[in-house]
């Protein structure tokens, strides 16, 4: 008899999306709604955010085979820095520690413009936490990652050195500890990071997630694709990080 057929070729994987639910998060935001939807859904259930007017849902995301462990037609966000409401708003998350990840993946168009958002709380009306991953000012490094917590300027003046690079996916993190907290920035296979060793107190997180923005100053957008964000009530170990 002929042998066999061999099965086809596999044309899409999840080990992404399990290597963060496998961490415990407290909010994940896969970010692969089709466009046209207003609702970013949580994996969880219990944090679904909105996709405001701006925001392009659909376009293409970081896919296999070039970053193995996502799927090959995976979707991400596209924001427009010159488009009004070109961001996504997620609900107060109510954290109350200083033990937290965030983690996502950017694909920056450009050079950011100063202090622009990529996963950040600040009060519009009422809350008291100023605290999130951004860009930095962008006069010495572009695209530089810095981050701001407790809004301590000894936090978002800290240089880092990790220089997102443009039109292209990274990976990137931000750990806070009760002591110290770490950048990550992964770019062409290659993990980087900083750590201030600094005291970290409590952070609320009691009003809007932003997503691409920060709402400071008339508006700190995000300008470039987003996709695939995941908060944790806890720091994750480098270890945790590189899966």
């Amino acid at each position: 008899p002929p042998p066999p057929v061999p099965p086809p070729p596999p044309t899409s994987s999840d080990g992404y999306s399990q290597a963060v639910t496998n961490a415990s998060p407290f909010a994940y935001w896969r970010l692969n709604e089709t466009n046209g939807a207003t609702v970013a859904v949580d994996l969880l259930g219990f944090n679904n955010g909105t996709i405001n007017g701006g925001v392009t849902a659909g376009v293409s995301g970081p896919q296999s085979p070039s970053f193995p462990g996502f799927e090959t037609n995976n979707p991400a966000m596209q924001l427009n820095s010159l488009v009004a409401s070109s961001y996504l708003t997620m609900p107060a998350l109510n954290l109350n520690t200083n033990t937290t990840t965030i983690t996502g993946w950017i694909n920056p168009t450009g050079i950011q413009v100063g202090w622009a958002g990529i996963v950040f709380c600040r009060p519009v009306t009422n809350g008291s936490t100023i605290a999130g991953l951004h860009f930095g000012p962008g006069t010495t490094i572009p695209n530089e990652l810095r981050y701001t917590w407790n809004n301590s300027a000894s936090t978002f003046n800290q240089s880092t050195g990790l220089s997102v690079p443009t039109g292209q996916w990274s990976f990137v993190a931000l750990v806070v500890t009760p002591t110290n907290a770490t950048i990550y920035l992964g770019t062409n296979g290659v993990l980087s990071s900083s750590t201030q060793t600094i005291s970290e107190p409590s952070q609320a997180f009691d009003s809007s997630l932003f997503i691409g923005y920060d709402p400071s100053s008339g508006g700190r957008p995000f300008n470039g694709k987003l996709d695939e964000i995941a908060i944790f009530k806890r720091s994750l170990t480098p270890t945790k990080i590189q899966q």
